[in-house]
């Protein structure tokens, strides 16, 4: 409801009637029975033909705008009346919950006349016709955004309500896990005089500073928001935690070979974060804390580390290292001629799977399969134009590019290329040219 803020003065002005001839008395009484039967032929049109004329013994009260006198009533209550009904006309067309003073600034008084002849205004009638006639300002509150006017809304009430509604829009106000909603714009209330169509109702108010329109775009995601909104919650997950992975060097297991002696398994955590958003879009996510919900399982790998060196007898230099292990492996074919034709390398049995290790530190530049009768080969290229070649492998432990100490696990003997049983072939070259490895391995007979 719109409250009267009066800005006007009113007097009471009464018509005086000149005496011309009071010297004759006998014109007077004609004057007064005249004005006797004007009276009863009012009175009478008003009980026969329903007119609003009355006595001359009675008042009128006319509504003067700016000097124009705009409407009358029969009594001062009606008049006033009529004053506060304009007013209420301008709330109902205003249909808001919230309410604001309103003033004007015409020049408005109530003036007291007698009522001769008067044609009286309904309180309804003279509410209209004053509406039109005053220049009717509303008492608001205007929003400043960064100490820039914005709009105007009834109060102040009204205005930090559509600041909360456009904060609820992006922050649901029952959420717990949401801890902050502020705005990064600097919002400030001011008191203002404005038309009363300027002010903005709630829901306007509302689309305003989301929007930057009083109605809701078709496409708010393309609107031009007056205020930036930021929400800040906290979420938690849960989420896996990882085992770790121990590795223990072990000298009882040959350099290159791993064994799992305690398989690892994940637990779980309850991990929370700091999630801001901002006019509903993420904008970053930061871990605040977790709490263990069930312990991880290390994983725990034996390293080896022992190196095999060449201990078969004393018939060679012992240069290089034998390709399996101490004590293991029979030559099946030597290097040189044989009745399939030349062999550039030295064949060592051994069953399918068994390990075999590098003759010398390098560097692996092959470890694929090959055609040509090698199959799955292992290459090391140990510098100076020296390289070593593990043919016929079933498996290999090396990939291209790792570089490899003396005895490390390269891979196991299988049957693969062109071989009539499980062996490796073994090679050293010197430029790419095969030479006899027993000539520089400790082999024995």
């Amino acid at each position: 409801m719109i409250k009267l803020v009066q800005n006007r003065h009113v007097h009471e002005a009464t018509y005086i009637k000149a005496q011309k001839n009071k010297e004759k008395a006998h014109s007077k009484r004609t004057q007064r029975i005249v004005s006797s039967v004007v009276v009863l032929l009012c009175f009478a049109f008003l009980v026969i033909g329903g007119f609003n004329v009355i006595s001359a013994t009675s008042n009128a009260y006319v509504l003067v705008v700016d000097g124009e006198e705009v409407a009358t009533l029969v009594s001062w209550n009606e008049a006033e009346a009529a004053i506060t009904q304009c007013m209420e006309n301008q709330s109902l067309a205003f249909l808001d919950e919230y309410s604001y003073d309103v003033s004007y600034t015409n020049d408005l008084v109530i003036e007291t006349i007698p009522a001769i002849n008067v044609v009286y205004n309904d309180v309804a009638e003279a509410a209209v016709i004053l509406g039109d006639k005053l220049h009717l300002q509303a008492n608001a509150t205007a929003v400043m955004i960064n100490d820039q006017k914005a709009f105007c809304v009834a109060n102040e009430t009204a205005a930090l309500e559509a600041v909360k509604n456009a904060k609820n829009y992006y922050a649901d106000p029952t959420d717990p896990a949401v801890s902050s909603v502020y705005t990064t714009e600097k919002i400030t209330l001011t008191g203002v005089t404005v038309e009363c169509s300027s002010v903005l109702s709630l829901n306007q108010a509302t689309n305003m500073l989301l929007f930057g329109q009083t109605e809701k775009p078709e496409d708010p995601k393309v609107a031009d928001t007056l205020i930036t909104v930021n929400v800040e919650r906290y979420e938690v997950e849960t989420i896996p935690l990882p085992y770790k992975t121990i590795r223990n060097e072990n000298n009882t297991l040959a350099r290159g070979t791993e064994e799992i002696t305690s398989v690892g398994v994940d637990g779980l955590q309850e991990v929370t974060n700091k999630i801001t958003e901002v006019n509903g879009v993420p904008h970053s996510n930061v871990f605040v804390s977790s709490v263990v919900i069930e312990e991880a399982v290390d994983e725990i790998i034996e390293v080896g580390t022992y190196i095999t060196y060449a201990s078969r007898g004393q018939n060679g230099s012992g240069e290089y290292g034998w390709p399996l292990a101490e004590g293991t492996g029979t030559i099946s074919s030597r290097f040189g001629w044989r009745s399939m034709g030349w062999h550039s390398g030295v064949d060592i049995a051994d069953p399918v799977g068994t390990v075999l290790y590098a003759a010398e530190a390098g560097t692996v530049i092959y470890a694929d399969y090959i055609s040509g009768g090698y199959g799955n080969l292992v290459t090391i290229d140990h510098g100076d134009g020296v390289e070593t070649r593990y043919a016929h492998c079933d498996e290999f432990l090396v990939e291209e590019g790792d570089y490899v100490e003396r005895g490390t696990a390269i891979g196991t003997i299988g049957m693969t290329g062109r071989t009539t049983g499980p062996h490796v072939h073994f090679e050293i070259r010197f430029d790419d040219n095969p030479v006899d490895p027993l000539l520089y391995l400790d082999y024995g007979e």
